[in-house]
């Protein structure tokens, strides 16, 4: 029986993490629009990855309803509406307040710290840029941080999913497809 190396075990979910961060790049900066069809062919030779990887990362993105299934045909980015920017808006504002109660209540001296840390370097960028998509892209540490103060690893995965799914709204710059 041969030995398999550590590194040939650890190889495929590398790749897939891989697939995974380029794909999601590519729709949160909008290099692949909503309601785009995304061809497996195409991404494979865009982006480098392999078939099991882009089914992998499809998948992942899938669940995080950044891409959606059609059936025996593959994946397509979901469009914009006005109701779905009003919907994810009203939870975020909803997540934030039950956020923020819980970890006022619940955060150490330590994560205080980070917060504010977190907060001034989003103030110092919110200064320096003109960039409304690095405004947006500094406010993510800042309701993670939050989050993770509440120590609530559900109410993290749910802040999670939604400034993915905001982030991908405000590159747009609000505008419904």
């Amino acid at each position: 029986m041969t030995k398999l190396k550590k590194s040939n075990i650890l190889r495929p979910a590398a790749l897939n993490g891989k697939a995974y961060e380029i794909i999601k790049r590519a729709l949160l900066q909008g290099e692949i629009e909503g309601g785009a069809f995304l061809s497996q062919d195409v991404v494979m030779r865009k982006y480098g990855i392999g078939r099991t990887p882009f089914r992998e990362a499809c998948n992942r993105l899938q669940h995080e309803q950044l891409l959606g299934a059609v059936s025996r045909i593959g994946y397509m980015v979901p469009k914009n509406s006005s109701r779905s920017l009003r919907e994810i808006f009203e939870v975020h504002v909803i997540l934030q307040r039950v956020v923020a109660e819980l970890a006022a209540a619940r955060a150490t001296s330590e994560e205080v710290k980070e917060l504010d840390e977190v907060t001034h370097r989003m103030i110092s960028l919110e200064k320096s840029t003109n960039s409304y998509e690095e405004v947006v892209r500094a406010n993510t540490p800042f309701h993670l941080c939050l989050a993770r103060m509440a120590h609530n690893q559900e109410l993290v995965r749910l802040v999670t999913s939604i400034l993915k799914r905001t982030q991908r709204l405000c590159r747009r710059g609000g505008k419904s497809e």
